[in-house]
């Protein structure tokens, strides 16, 4: 073989292999260009899946605590409550126990409030039954075991509430004492 021959081998075999590195980078190229997008959702998603791990313990730690915590921190309000409301009555007795008859006052007249109540609907029934016995002759007892015993929780009610007034007449007279003295400074 001649050197010719020869040399045009090797000038053939660079410009193939020429051909093939420029062909080689090309299609390298072509796919990271393809392929770079779909690599950076997945990083990215990556990241975001990291990051909300993250929050999800930082939440999940967040909310054992409180969870856990909730109530301690509610019994120490409601002590630092209390301490607050005996405080005050020391520092004000009068006005404390003015606001304690007041209360008390209103509890009796909604207990007042729905004897009256149960009363129209003691009597209500009453009426109604009338009307039971005929149209259900065969239930007639049961309607009048039901209209007496609503009678007697009408009845030891209000008889509870006639006691709890006369238990009281007398027992708050202080409350107009404060009117009549002069106010303290």
């Amino acid at each position: 073989m001649s050197d010719a021959l020869v040399l045009n081998l090797k000038q053939q075999t660079k410009d193939v292999l020429r051909k093939a590195q420029l062909w080689k980078w090309a299609v390298g190229l072509g796919v990271a260009a393809l392929l770079a997008p779909v690599i950076w959702m997945m990083v990215y998603a990556m990241v975001g899946l990291a990051a909300l791990g993250a929050i999800t313990v930082v939440l999940g730690v967040t909310g054992l605590a409180v969870i856990n915590y909730a109530p301690v921190v509610a019994t120490k309000m409601a002590n630092h409550k209390i301490e607050l409301l005996k405080r005050e009555a020391r520092t004000k007795p009068i006005e404390t126990l003015q606001r304690q008859y007041q209360e008390k006052m209103q509890a009796l007249d909604a207990f007042k409030e729905k004897i009256q109540r149960f009363a129209t609907k003691v009597k209500l029934y009453d009426q109604q039954m009338v009307a039971f016995k005929q149209n259900f002759p065969a239930e007639a007892p049961q309607f009048e075991e039901t209209s007496q015993k609503m009678n007697a929780l009408l009845k030891a009610r209000q008889v509870k509430w006639q006691e709890v007034v006369a238990n009281d007449q007398g027992k708050w007279e202080w409350y107009d004492l404060p009117k009549a003295a002069p106010a303290r400074k």
